[in-house]
């Protein structure tokens, strides 16, 4: 199996769980946040969101500079809003690797942040750190949000407490 395909059947098999996430996200508690150093909801589901997208970035560029004072981030408006940003970013992500020979996968990317280098990994370990394990990160913390919004929790990896 190539590199593209599997990255794409992981990035498809892991959405499934992420979206049933995102769907449970209550509309009226989109600004609620934790604790004051928390993000809100809408930011953390935003910038989860954000996360397929960055797949482009990985596999058509060879550096990646952002810019703070300049960078915005999504922040949805509702939860359908959410939903569709979500969707449409794992189809452009999906397509983005489609048919991308192995050895693009191994040359260097950088990401830079206000002019200072982050690092430089190769793309395939960019897309697993910057993507994939970064979406698993999120997704984490989104679980505690729900759980301590009394929101039942779906399913990831097997049953929750929630659902049996």
């Amino acid at each position: 199996m190539a590199i593209s395909e599997s990255l794409s059947a992981e990035l498809a098999q892991e959405a499934k769980a992420t979206r049933k996430m995102l769907e449970r996200v209550p509309a009226a508690s989109m600004d609620w946040q934790p604790h004051a150093k928390s993000m809100t909801l809408r930011k953390l589901t935003g910038h989860l969101t954000d996360i397929n997208a960055w797949v482009k970035d990985i596999v058509t560029k060879d550096r990646l500079a952002i810019e703070m004072g300049n960078y915005k981030a999504f922040s949805p408006g509702s939860v359908a809003e959410l939903l569709a940003k979500f969707d449409g970013n794992l189809v452009g992500a999906t397509a983005v690797l489609k048919g991308v020979p192995d050895a693009i996968f191994m040359r260097p990317w950088t990401f830079a942040v206000d002019g200072h280098e982050v690092f430089t990994l190769p793309k395939i370990v960019a897309i697993r750190t910057m993507v994939l394990s970064h979406a698993y990160h999120h997704r984490g913390q989104l679980s505690v949000f729900l759980r301590l919004l009394n929101v039942p929790l779906p399913s990831v990896y097997g049953p929750t407490a929630d659902e049996q």
